[in-house]
């Protein structure tokens, strides 16, 4: 399946603001930070963090018609040699569909191609059965969970946080005989 990568860009805050019907939905993907629904100008906050002390990289997947499938973040922490996975989303219209797996072994290759990212890392919340099996069927390892960490709308989440380490991600690649995880 074909997935073009590109910069976000503000224009993307619309649609993407469409696939959260509720606070929750939004904070699952985006954090407790955020007023519902999704403004561009959120969007654009983010877009601008590239050029911070720990710079983030938003990106968007199209499919091949062009059409906006998917985005997600990436937050570097060079003195720890570490990425940041956040905020991934598909589009709700294109779930179930593989392309999470897809869009996830992009994800996971564009991480490790710097040689100096030794582990790339998420947090997700418990209650997103679909996303933990996601990152596990990936190879993610669980390093714990903080219960009851996150408030949204009168509700309390718990975060598991994940990781792999660049060795986990060589040997899996290896294995599979491709760097992007895909046979």
């Amino acid at each position: 399946m074909e997935l073009l990568l590109r910069p976000s860009t503000v224009e993307d805050a619309t649609p993407i603001a469409g696939w959260f019907s509720n606070p929750v939905e939004l904070a699952k993907w985006g954090g407790t930070g955020l007023s519902f629904p999704l403004q561009a100008k959120q969007f654009s906050m983010w877009i601008n963090e590239a050029s911070s002390a720990k710079p983030r990289r938003c990106l968007s997947f199209l499919n091949a018609a062009g059409e906006l499938v998917g985005c997600f973040q990436l937050a570097s922490d060079p003195p720890n040699q570490t990425e940041r996975l956040a905020r991934f989303a598909v589009a709700p219209g294109e779930r179930g569909k593989g392309l999470g797996k897809a869009m996830l072994s992009r994800i996971m290759t564009l991480a490790f191609e710097n040689p100096l990212v030794h582990r790339l890392e998420l947090g997700v919340w418990t209650v997103n059965e679909t996303a933990l099996a996601l990152y596990r069927a990936a190879g993610f390892v669980s390093e714990g969970v903080a219960r009851e960490a996150n408030l949204v709308d009168g509700h309390w989440f718990s975060v598991e946080t994940m990781s792999m380490l660049r060795s986990e991600w060589a040997a899996k690649t290896a294995m599979l005989g491709t760097t992007d995880g895909q046979s």
